[in-house]
């Protein structure tokens, strides 16, 4: 289950939350000579300056007494804070204290995700991980969250992290209480099994109080209902062994495109396939970075063990060679799009599924413009998050600089060669240097 309680968090945090301030080098930085994605374009030859947390200048040439820290660049390139839209924090077989999320956050900025939204999660740690992600000297991606999802048609589900509803009153006293607790998102799955009356006070509730609704989209039924009312991510992808989407979905998906974005899923089911024909493997190292060689022992063999008997990895055999064409299709209707990777899965684990998300993407057939903007800027949009996903005068000091050109092979963790939170280098030369654990 995905869930892990915060209790331990909340008594132990004021320890290694001023223990990572202690480490925490706000100094003016500065990338030179570096190819910049912006957001949404390459620009060769920049330098780029970052101060207090933001980025203050991008020009051909500045001056390097403005920072006490320099980067040479030279022949990398230098993109924004990657965002995971889809995402949890729980490593499957770890024991439940603290060290999940000091594990997992460490493991998304590794491989530079600095930025993302939470999904299912208990009320109580979705409020503590943001507000831990909203300092850039806390080891932990900025989030945005949505608390436990609300299911249709199980009425007497009651688990931490998924919850029914009774009723049209308790679906709207549900996405209060969300409200209440801080939460930006309502995260709904079977959208097509609520009752209409439910479905209306659910949506009514969420538009007072300003929450934006993301609907699971794992099968026709689903995605057809989401498309009737104000959903504004629809998420994973079709998980039905359908050739593609429909004429009619697409034709929803592409009428609602001002107003909806796609986050689909799908690196995951390709990792599913190459660990199982050898060309990934468990036992690569940088998997259980930062886990003690027991953890690590235990969290792979949980992996192991996920991969030949989960009913979740096994299905997906059946749906994944469909999977090439419903990405091509969502791209070429041109609905916004962001990248989820759904780490914390069954044998999906943290470290590098950014990358191994947008490769899939990329050998499925999606462009690495797309790829990269999905990344990046389009993940900010979706967020709602102005000064994300972008590197430009103003934005957040959060970047990745890759090795090589961007443009050119694939597109692999092992070619991250810094991270930065808000201006605070927490990977150089492929190492890690943020606050320890």
């Amino acid at each position: 289950m995905l869930f892990r309680t915060v209790l331990g968090a909340l008594l132990l945090a004021c320890g290694w939350e001023c223990a990572a301030r202690a480490e925490c080098d706000r100094s003016p930085l500065l990338v030179r000579n570096v190819t910049v994605w912006t957001g949404t374009k390459l620009v060769e030859g920049r330098d780029v300056l970052i101060r207090d947390g933001r980025v203050v200048e991008v020009a051909r040439r500045i001056d390097s007494g403005k920072a006490a820290r320099t980067i040479d660049g030279a022949g990398d390139t230098l993109l924004p804070g990657l965002l995971d839209l889809h995402l949890h924090f729980v490593i499957p077989g770890l024991p439940q204290t603290v060290r999940d999320f000091e594990v997992s956050g460490r493991q998304l900025l590794r491989y530079g995700v600095t930025g993302g939204r939470l999904h299912l999660a208990t009320l109580e740690q979705a409020a503590e991980l943001r507000r831990l992600g909203m300092d850039d000297c806390v080891a932990v991606p900025r989030i945005q969250a949505g608390g436990p999802a609300l299911g249709g048609g199980a009425p007497d589900a009651d688990f931490p992290v998924y919850k029914g509803v009774r009723s049209a009153e308790d679906a709207r006293s549900k996405v209060e209480k969300m409200a209440d607790r801080g939460m930006q998102w309502v995260a709904v799955h079977d959208i097509h099994k609520f009752s209409e009356a439910e479905r209306k006070a659910l949506f009514a509730a969420a538009g007072q109080r300003r929450l934006r609704v993301f609907a699971a989209a794992m099968s026709p039924e689903e995605l057809r209902e989401a498309l009737r009312w104000p959903v504004h991510t629809v998420d994973y992808i079709d998980r039905t062994e359908a050739a593609g989407y429909t004429d009619e979905l697409l034709r929803g998906l592409r009428r609602r495109r001002r107003t909806v974005a796609a986050v689909p899923t799908i690196g995951i089911f390709a990792w599913y396939a190459a660990l199982k024909s050898g060309s990934a493997s468990l036992d690569d190292a940088y998997l259980y970075e930062f886990l003690s060689d027991a953890e690590a022992e235990q969290v792979r063999a949980t992996a192991r063990r996920d991969l030949q008997q989960d009913k979740y990895v096994s299905a997906s055999a059946r749906f994944a060679p469909t999977l090439p064409r419903k990405l091509r299709e969502l791209v070429d209707i041109g609905v916004p799009m962001a990248l989820g990777t759904d780490v914390g899965s069954p044998a999906q684990l943290h470290a590098g599924a950014m990358w191994r998300e947008m490769e899939a993407w990329r050998s499925y057939g999606a462009p690495r413009e797309t790829v990269l903007r999905a990344a990046t800027r389009g993940g900010a949009e979706i967020l709602g998050e102005r000064e994300m996903g972008r590197i430009e005068k103003g934005a957040r000091g959060d970047f990745v600089l890759y090795r090589g050109r961007v443009m050119e092979g694939a597109f692999e963790a092992g070619r991250v060669r810094a991270v930065a939170k808000g201006g605070v280098l927490l990977v150089s030369e492929g190492k890690w240097v943020g606050p320890r654990l």
